[in-house]
């Protein structure tokens, strides 16, 4: 709306009165504390993320979590992490992941060329010794796109939503420890 666009060109040049801009602003400031919080609020407020989860606002996009995940979840090299490989997407982040520790292909689509997402009770379940169930929720590159997200009895599920995180219902009780 026409409204909204002459705050943002207000804002851009100018936030709140402070003579700053907004990419000018520290990240340290009051002011930037400020907006950080109100974006925190309204995205836990929209998409109805309980208040035991943290949002956090982090760079690097998909390839820098893919190694984040398995560097900050598999300590050792050692460890085991399944991975739910239904596309481009989740077998980057497979691959990524084998250079930090062991990879286990729970789901592993790639005999039909990434053209489905098996039922969900077709699933193997999660090794006893992995420490996370690694997902991508929409294979963007193949069309694959999961409406449910699986029970992993206890093991965190982590979930890549980078392009449908706001387009449906989560099941939060289902997403991390």
């Amino acid at each position: 709306p026409p409204a909204v666009m002459k705050t943002i060109h207000r804002d851009l040049l100018d936030y709140n009165g402070t003579g700053l801009s907004v990419m000018a602003m520290s990240h340290r400031s009051p002011e930037f504390a400020s907006i950080m919080n109100d974006a925190r609020e309204v995205i836990r407020r929209v998409m109805e993320i309980p208040p035991n989860f943290k949002i956090l606002f982090c760079h690097g996009g998909g390839h820098g979590q893919f190694s984040a995940v398995a560097l900050n979840l598999c300590p050792s090299e050692n460890d085991a992490a399944d991975y739910v490989v239904t596309g481009t997407w989740s077998k980057r982040a497979a691959e990524e992941a084998s250079k930090h520790c062991r990879v286990r292909k729970v789901v592993d689509t790639s005999g039909s060329g990434y053209d489905s997402l098996p039922d969900i009770s077709t699933w193997d379940g999660p090794s006893q010794d992995a420490k996370y169930v690694y997902m991508c929720s929409n294979e963007t590159v193949n069309g694959v796109e999961a409406f449910d997200l699986p029970d992993t009895g206890g093991v965190p599920l982590i979930v890549d939503m980078g392009s449908d995180i706001a387009s449906k219902p989560i099941n939060w009780s289902r997403v991390g420890a």
